[in-house]
């Protein structure tokens, strides 16, 4: 049967509970629901032993069927979910049910035609046919074309059933070139994350040391954008020891550079100082001028943020030296708005504006979208030190258009504190407050700590 409506699955649970503990605990039942797939026989069942059990409350039952294997509780007398699935699948060809397994290790909401056809190393046509003839006998439902999914219980059922391991090897291959293939294109990335995630964890489980390295290494600019900042520090901490086992030096220092880079984000700075320092020993070693750029523009952040202005504009003096004589412009633009930083916060405004509006027109003309929403947010806080508040606003104004259409949360909460904070002075305190709460929020969300100018910008690599 097709999933309830959320309005169904309450009517559903009232018709066995009552209305008055549906709507007292209407959130518990929604989420409820939302574990089952609602799925009315799922639903069904769920209310039947709530309404037998006295002591189940929805918050109990709730946190059952989170740690529980679902289709084990979700049998009442002759009714099972798991029984009710046992025709379908077994109506299967010995092929269609090897391929129905392979779904289940997927772990994102859906999954496109072309990586279930390389995890079951069969042509995209041949995937497309297995699929459809799976979706006539609804053991999966179609997201949009090219992409189907799994309903919740129907991936518990699929998980189950073994599978081999080269069809896990497979899937992990396919999403750590994924990766490697759209490193720059953060909208596939988004769509296909949790598919990643789960490669990437299945990569450690499968003992795929050097395909989890990379791959942990070549997301992280996404990560990092995005906010992910917790699971960015668990793979860089994974990635760290195995490079380190490995000997595997290249990738050693890389995750050097990303663990300062998300040290400093959460405002660790003495771990993020000893992350760079490790990695310039090991570059300087190796003659990396390219990674030491990147480690002196981490270090200067750091020094900023310590409010230590003359070393900071040191590193980042170091850093442009070498992207100069690499020719790197992306990280020349990084580095020069990071000096407008530090300029801007030893008070030498019209220095400050020099650099950042070199920095930004090189910015733009790469089309680095998250560095020109950071030089506009630079921009505008150093028109406000100057006491040019309209020109502030506009600034910021800019800044969080782009934000909030690229995705960039990490400074959308950026701007939004600053805009609650030129509110504030103007005494406008309603929106103040508004911004203010919306900055903390996704402040929260993504674990970031920042100080009130910002110096590091993403760099290309």
């Amino acid at each position: 049967l097709e999933p309830l409506s959320q309005e169904d699955v309450l009517k559903l649970f009232e018709r066995h509970l009552g209305a008055d503990i549906v709507t007292k605990e209407q959130e518990y039942f929604k989420k409820i629901g939302e574990l089952l797939g609602n799925l009315p026989l799922a639903v069904a069942i769920a209310a039947r032993q709530m309404a037998i059990e006295p002591d189940w409350t929805s918050q109990k039952y709730l946190k059952r069927i989170q740690s529980d294997t679902r289709l084990d509780r979700l049998s009442f007398g002759d009714r099972s979910v798991r029984r009710s699935f046992n025709p379908s699948y077994d109506s299967l060809t010995p092929t269609q049910q090897r391929f129905f397994a392979a779904l289940g290790i997927f772990k994102g909401d859906d999954f496109s035609v072309k990586a279930t056809a390389v995890t079951f190393n069969i042509a995209s046509q041949g995937a497309e046919d297995l699929l459809r003839a799976l979706y006539t006998r609804s053991l999966v439902q179609q997201a949009q074309p090219g992409r189907y999914y799994l309903h919740p219980l129907l991936r518990d059922y699929a998980q189950e059933i073994p599978c081999d391991k080269d069809i896990y090897e497979r899937m992990v291959i396919y999403f750590t070139q994924f990766i490697e293939e759209h490193s720059r294109d953060y909208d596939e990335l988004e769509s296909e994350a949790k598919n990643i995630f789960g490669a990437l964890d299945t990569a450690i489980e499968l003992g795929m040391s050097e395909k989890f390295v990379h791959g942990a290494n070549t997301i992280f600019d996404f990560l990092e954008l995005k906010g992910y900042y917790a699971r960015a520090e668990v793979y860089l901490q994974q990635a760290q020891k195995i490079a380190e086992n490995l000997d595997d030096i290249h990738s050693l220092v890389k995750t050097l550079l990303n663990s300062a880079t998300i040290s400093e984000k959460q405002g660790q700075l003495d771990r993020a100082e000893a992350y760079c320092h490790q990695g310039i020993s090991i570059a300087q070693q190796k003659g990396n001028e390219l990674l030491l750029t990147r480690f002196y523009q981490v270090l200067g952040v750091t020094a900023e943020n310590r409010g230590d202005y003359e070393k900071a504009a040191e590193y980042s003096r170091k850093g442009l030296t070498l992207a100069q004589k690499l020719n790197l412009p992306g990280i020349k633009s990084t580095l020069l708005s990071n000096l407008g930083s530090v300029e801007a916060n030893k008070g030498n405004y019209i220095q400050a504006e020099k650099y950042m509006r070199e920095s930004l027109e090189i910015a733009q003309r790469l089309g680095l979208h998250e560095n020109v929403c950071l030089l506009l947010i630079n921009l505008g806080v150093t028109a406000g030190r100057r006491g040019d508040y309209a020109q502030e606003k506009e600034n910021y104004e800019k800044a969080l258009d782009l934000a909030q259409k690229y995705g960039f949360l990490e400074n959308e909460s950026l701007v939004l504190m600053d805009l609650g904070v030129l509110a504030l002075e103007q005494e406008q305190f309603d929106l103040a407050e508004e911004h203010l709460r919306e900055s903390l929020q996704i402040a929260r969300k993504i674990g970031h700590q920042e100080s009130p100018m910002k110096g590091a910008i993403a760099i290309p690599n």
